[in-house]
């Protein structure tokens, strides 16, 4: 299973093939902005991709839209509407 890693803590958490970022959040007990509860409307569980951005799916057009919507930058990603796939490390900003 992929594994997801969360700095600046260095948690880690297995993630089902295909299971959402925001979930393995979730799993970990971090903190993540989510006013939507994850349905892809709100853009605010964007986080930072540190490393392995190829272990996640490609963006889907309604985050794409988002994206642009709330102007990430690149290497961010929505966590809701994000499936994990690989290894990949991430950060968000107020971690």
């Amino acid at each position: 299973m992929p594994l997801v890693t969360f700095l600046p803590s260095g948690l880690v958490f297995e993630v089902g093939r295909g299971g959402s970022l925001m979930r393995a959040v979730l799993r970990a007990r971090l903190p993540l902005a989510r006013s939507c509860r994850g349905v892809g409307i709100c853009g605010l569980c964007n986080l930072q991709i540190v490393a392995g951005e190829g272990g996640l799916s490609p963006p889907t057009s309604l985050e794409q839209a988002l994206a642009a919507r709330e102007g990430l930058g690149d290497g961010e990603r929505l966590a809701c509407l994000t499936r994990v796939v690989g290894d990949v490390s991430v950060t968000a900003r107020y971690w």
